[in-house]
């Protein structure tokens, strides 16, 4: 979530950051590679990575918004972030818990 802000904040301070369309077309093949691959990068350096996407998402939304509208804008982004983030950790826990815990341990 600060990542996001940090990238929202810095378009609104008008701080640009170069390279934004490619880095959001990275980040929908990158996590894919990852895990497909089998690779194991650890928590700390897969949080780090998606920090970084999260840079670029927070800026490339408040692009396309244009400032006019951006504050009240804010409050509905930061809303629908939190709620993503929390339905992905719960949906995750969910079938961590769920009879398929073997079968995702055993995909790696």
């Amino acid at each position: 979530m600060s990542a996001v802000h940090l990238g929202f904040s810095l378009i609104l301070l008008r701080v640009p950051l170069p390279g934004v369309e490619p880095m959001i077309l990275t980040s929908t093949v990158m996590p894919g590679l990852v895990v497909a691959l089998a690779l194991h990068l650890g928590l700390w350096n897969f949080a780090l990575l998606v920090g970084v996407f999260a840079l670029f998402y927070g800026h490339a939304h408040v692009a396309e918004l244009g400032e006019a509208a951006a504050l009240r804008f804010a409050g509905g982004f930061t809303l629908a972030t939190l709620s993503l983030h929390l339905f992905g950790v719960a949906a995750g826990q969910a079938l961590f818990r769920s009879s398929l815990r073997s079968d995702l341990i055993a995909c790696g």
